[in-house]
Order: structure tokens, then C-alpha cells, then sequence
């Protein structure tokens, strides 16, 4: 693997991070115990190859896909639902779709009460439920507007057989899906159409995918929303 494609993981960066609560600390659950105590800190590079294991031992066991979260169907009412069963919950597990959510959710409980932390930590909290709402409702009615209520799901949802490529024509993905000024075409539909795909509205590259193999345009989907 070439270094540039290596993301470093600085210890000091979280441990002595102003968010972190517990200095010195790191925790993979509110509550949780430090999972890297006794971890030796390197501090300088190396050119050889080291895989050892520290830390908590019992994640072993842990099923990758629990971290990594799926794909479910469009739902305007997931962030909302998902909020209600986690704002006093310290669950093992969180999905990587909900990191960043329950990141913010527990900041804002945690901040003194008529602090600034408080308000700013309200106004990240809120602009994320705002985003995720927006991505699930946008995709949602771009594929009742293109397939009809009944064969919107179906269709956004449909996972092809092994051995079959995610995507026939890769110029439409690109156009749909870019988020940046990169692309030769129509410069990132979704997000100059229905605004910006957030990393949480990325769980749907499956869904434009399906519509570029539908053979339909999203550009027409996210003029009637």
C-alpha cells in the first residue's frame, strides 16, 4: 500500500482533543472503559510492517456489518425514531450511517445546561438531523416520482446477483452522484438538483445506481420534489 493511502491514527489527537471529557482517555461507548490502556505510543515512523493486538480483545467477536450499518429503504422518520430509542442509551453498538448522529446527540446532553457549548453543540445536533431527513426524504419521493408508490422501493432497493456490476453506465452514476466540480456532464445532479449528499445520503449510491439502470433521469426526479 502506498503512504499516501495510509491514514494515521494520532493518540494524542483524541486523548488530549478539547471535546474529550476524560483526558488522557479513549472510550468506544458512553461509559465505556479505556479500551487503550497499556497500548504502547509510537510516536515515529517505520518503515517495516507490525500487526499486533491491543486493547479490548472481546470486539474480536463483533460482526463487521454491525459497525458498517446497511442500506435500508428510504424513511423519513429514521432519524427522528433513531433518536428517541438512543438519547439515554449506551448501546455497544453503533452503526457508521449513526456515528456522526449519536456523536452530537451525546455532546449536546453532555454540555452544561445555558452554555455556549450547549447552543453550538444544539445547532450541530439539529444540522445533521436536518441533513439526513433531507437525504431520505429527497430519495424517497425522487423514486415514488420515478417508479410510482408501489415499485419505488423495489426498485431503489433491488441488489443485484454476484457477479453483476453495481452500475451499467458509469458516466450517468458519476453525474448523478459526484459532489464536486469534477465531472465532464451535468456537474453532480443530485447535489446541484436536491442539494448536497451528505455522507449519511451516501447509504443511497445503491438507489441511484438502480436509477441510472432503470434508464431514467434523477434530474427529473429532483425537479418535483
Amino acid at each position: 500500500m502506498n503512504d499516501e493511502n495510509i491514514i494515521v491514527f494520532m493518540y494524542d489527537d483524541i486523548t488530549l482533543a478539547e471535546d474529550n471529557s476524560k483526558s488522557g482517555v479513549i472510550i468506544n461507548k458512553p461509559d465505556g472503559k479505556d479500551v487503550y490502556k497499556g497500548v504502547p505510543k509510537v510516536r515515529k515512523r517505520t518503515n517495516a510492517s507490525h500487526v499486533m493486538e491491543y486493547g479490548d480483545m472481546s470486539h474480536r467477536q463483533d460482526v463487521l456489518s454491525t459497525y458498517m450499518g446497511g442500506a435500508p429503504a428510504a424513511n423519513p422518520s429514521y432519524t427522528s425514531t433513531f433518536i428517541k430509542d438512543n438519547s439515554t442509551s449506551s448501546s455497544r453498538f453503533v452503526s457508521q450511517l449513526d456515528a456522526d448522529l449519536v456523536y452530537f446527540l451525546h455532546k449536546f446532553h453532555g454540555a452544561p445546561t445555558g452554555s455556549q457549548k450547549k447552543l453550538e453543540a444544539r445547532k450541530q445536533l439539529l444540522d445533521e438531523i436536518s441533513q439526513r431527513e433531507h437525504a431520505d426524504y429527497s430519495v424517497k419521493k425522487i423514486g415514488e416520482l420515478l417508479f410510482g408508490n408501489e415499485m419505488a422501493s423495489k426498485v431503489l432497493m433491488n441488489v443485484r446477483p454476484p457477479g453483476q456490476r453495481l452500475v451499467d453506465d458509469w458516466d450517468c452514476f458519476k453525474t448523478l452522484a459526484s459532489s464536486s466540480a469534477n465531472s465532464k456532464h451535468n456537474l453532480g445532479t443530485y447535489e446541484r438538483r436536491c442539494g448536497g449528499l451528505s455522507r449519511y445520503g451516501r447509504k443511497y449510491t445503491r438507489a441511484i445506481a438502480n436509477i441510472c439502470n432503470a434508464g431514467t433521469s434523477m434530474e427529473n426526479g429532483c425537479s418535483l420534489t
